[in-house]
């Protein structure tokens, strides 16, 4: 099956709170530039994602 996606214009954070975000981040969980920082400063938390195993081959999960 191919992929199929639209690209739309606009605040990536003013999607329908039905909206799912993912995002990748180094392993010290800076957080530091880019987009990172406006998923750090929308959703916080970061204690609780490094309060998971990170030396393991799991997904980190932060429910908002």
């Amino acid at each position: 099956m191919p992929l199929v996606f639209n690209e739309v214009q606009g605040d990536l954070f003013s999607a329908s709170s039905s909206t799912s975000f993912a995002h990748c981040v180094s392993r010290d969980m800076s957080m530091s530039k880019g987009i990172a920082t406006l998923f750090r400063d929308r959703f916080g938390q970061i204690n609780e994602l490094k309060s998971q195993s990170m030396f393991s081959n799991r997904k980190y999960l932060l429910v908002t």
